[in-house]
C-alpha cells in the first residue's frame, strides 16, 4: 500500500524526539497505517537517535551517518528521501523542531499534490499558540518532483543557511508551481520550550558557518 511520509534529520535532539515519539503513539490506527516515518541521525556526538527511538506502532526506519559534518542535513534528508520514499509517493521533509500533531498528520494524508506543485506547511508557536511565519525549508511534493530539482546539493555542506539553494533549483530547474497556506501546519518548538528542540553544536548567523561568507551562496 502506497504510503506518505515523514522525512526528518536528527542531531543530538533526544527530548524532542522523544516528544515527537509520544505524538506519533497517540496517532489514531488509520494514521498510522496511512504514513511512513524516516529519522536521520546526522552524526550526532553526545546522544544518538538509536538510544531515544521506539516502537510506536508505525512504520519507522532509523538511518545513522558515520561522518560528523556540520550542518549537514542536506545530505540527511538526501538519504532518507533516496531510500524510503517511493517513485509516486508523496513526502512532507521538515526539522526536528516541528511537530506533526495528529489533526494536521490528517489533512497531510487528504492533502492532493499535484505532480508538478510544491506545497509549503504554515507555522504555530507551542510557545504561545501564535501563528508564526512558514519554515523556509519544510516543504510537501511528490519524490519525482524532488529529483528532478536535483535534490539537495551537498557541494556546500558544512554551511548553515543552504535551504535557498534548493528553493532556486525547484524554481528554475524542476519550473514547479509553489502553493501556500496548503491547510497543513506545524507545531514549531523553540529552544524556550524544549532546549535542545534545534542544533545548539554549531554557530548560524554571523558565525563562520554562515552562507553569508562563500561567495557562490550568496547569490
Amino acid at each position: 500500500m502506497s504510503k506518505r511520509n515523514l522525512v526528518t534529520s536528527y542531531y543530538n535532539n533526544p527530548v524532542i524526539l522523544d516528544r515527537h515519539l509520544e505524538a506519533w503513539d497517540a496517532y489514531p490506527r488509520d494514521l498510522k497505517d496511512g504514513l511512513r516515518i524516516t529519522v536521520v541521525d546526522d552524526c550526532s556526538s553526545r546522544v544518538k537517535a538509536e538510544e531515544v527511538i521506539a516502537d510506536v506502532g508505525i512504520e519507522l526506519h532509523l538511518y545513522h551517518v558515520d561522518i560528523d559534518i556540520p550542518w549537514s542535513w542536506d545530505g540527511a534528508r538526501n538519504l532518507g528521501i533516496r531510500e524510503q520514499v517511493r517513485p509516486g509517493e508523496v513526502f512532507l521533509m521538515t526539522d526536528i523542531d516541528h511537530l506533526l500533531v495528529a489533526e494536521q498528520a490528517r489533512r497531510f494524508l487528504e492533502l492532493p499534490v499535484e505532480p508538478d506543485t510544491y506545497h509549503v506547511p504554515s507555522r504555530r508557536r507551542a510557545v504561545d499558540g501564535q501563528p508564526y511565519k512558514p519554515h523556509p525549508n519544510s516543504w510537501i511534493m511528490r519524490q519525482e518532483l524532488f529529483w528532478k530539482a536535483g535534490g539537495f546539493c551537498e557541494d556546500f555542506a558544512g554551511y548553515y543557511g543552504k535551504d535557498k539553494a534548493f528553493r532556486r533549483q525547484i524554481d528554475l530547474l524542476a519550473k514547479a508551481r509553489r502553493v501556500e497556506d496548503c491547510g497543513v501546519e506545524l507545531l514549531l518548538f523553540g529552544r524556550e520550550v524544549i532546549a535542545d528542540a534545534s542544533t545548539v553544536d554549531f554557530g548560524r548567523k554571523g558565525t563562520p558557518y554562515h552562507t553569508a561568507l562563500h561567495p557562490a551562496l550568496r547569490a
